[in-house]
């Protein structure tokens, strides 16, 4: 695994500081002017935390009108420009070079966070071992949820799709919606990829917290990261996510990005995870649609697994060509959540 100049650059500079700074910075990620008001209500819910951020950063992905919107607009929040090129991960460098806290937080700009979640989600994080932490995310339906539409799945629109355990649970990787980095696995194993995560073309590459955290635990054998089922994030699912179209390609675009992941860790050892989904959730869910008449929902769940295999199989193909993975489907606007 190897990182680039930029990544290296960054890591030094946070080496020197990791030991020494203390506290929580929060870095909000935005790109569009359409999501205005998610966005003032994302500022609102940190603000309003029991556990007050220290610092919340506000980076804009290369949208000069909404940076000076938001510049004007947010009293007491350093709003700053994407200096890193473009995407979400190039934005979340940025906050991160720009943060001063020991713990680094990273929240979606449509995503609202119950009181407790900051409070949680450090306190998580300052467990021995601990990496960083997540938190539970639930749908918030902006449109009318499809009757097709099964809870496995709800990773396709940046959700938790495990079932809650209600504590505590040592999981893989966070989910991007809401989740804390100790800052020493920044500095140690530098940021995130900016070959990954979502922003560049057409189709909605991801993994790219996936791909940090795996990193992170070759890095920390001995380290893991939680989810705190009892945090409670909830995220906006605009009624534009809620069709077939989006769905079978947003599961084909995790083909391709699990495919670059296979390529760039050069191991299928980390990929338990998905195994395990498949056998444990996806086989039974299957099974329990068709023998209770769902048969939309098993169409849902079979054709979603298929679209995410064909996505994989692709990329495989096109790295074993010495070829990248390109934007080999289309139709999807690019988005960072």
């Amino acid at each position: 695994m190897t990182t680039s100049p930029s990544q290296r650059e960054q890591a030094g500079h946070l080496a020197a500081a990791a030991m020494a700074e203390t506290g929580v910075s929060i870095i909000v990620c935005a790109y569009t002017e359409a999501r205005w008001n998610d966005l003032c209500e994302t500022i609102d819910t940190l603000k309003a935390q029991l556990r007050k951020p220290d610092e919340i950063i506000l980076v804009i992905d290369n949208n000069d009108a909404l940076l000076a919107r938001a510049q004007a607009h947010f009293a007491g929040i350093r709003t700053l420009p994407s200096r890193l090129g473009r995407g979400l991960s190039a934005a979340r460098n940025t906050g991160i070079a720009a943060s001063s806290g020991f713990l680094v937080a990273f929240v979606d700009d449509d995503a609202t966070l119950e009181p407790d979640v900051v409070g949680r989600l450090e306190a998580a994080s300052l467990k021995p071992g601990a990496l960083g932490a997540t938190a539970r995310i639930l749908p918030d339906w902006v449109g009318a949820r499809p009757a097709w539409f099964p809870d496995e799945y709800l990773w396709t629109v940046g959700c938790s799709h495990e079932p809650s355990t209600g504590r505590l649970a040592i999981v893989r990787n966070v989910t991007g919606a809401a989740c804390i980095f100790r800052r020493d696995v920044f500095a140690r194993c530098g940021v995130f990829s900016q070959a990954l995560g979502r922003g560049k073309g057409q189709v909605p590459v991801s993994c790219e917290e996936t791909e940090l955290c795996i990193r992170a635990r070759l890095r920390f054998p001995d380290g893991h990261f939680l989810r705190d089922d009892a945090a409670l994030v909830h995220h906006k699912v605009p009624a534009a996510r809620l069709t077939w179209r989006y769905f079978l390609l947003r599961c084909y675009a995790e083909g391709l990005s699990k495919g670059r992941l296979r390529e760039m860790l050069s191991s299928g050892a980390a990929f338990a995870t998905e195994r395990s989904y498949v056998r444990a959730q996806l086989a039974p869910a299957i099974g329990r649609a068709l023998l209770g008449g769902a048969f939309g929902r098993a169409a849902a769940l079979g054709l979603g697994l298929g679209a995410a295999g064909l996505g994989y199989v692709l990329a495989r193909f096109a790295s074993a060509g010495g070829r990248p993975v390109g934007d080999i489907a289309s139709g999807i606007p690019p988005a960072h959540g």
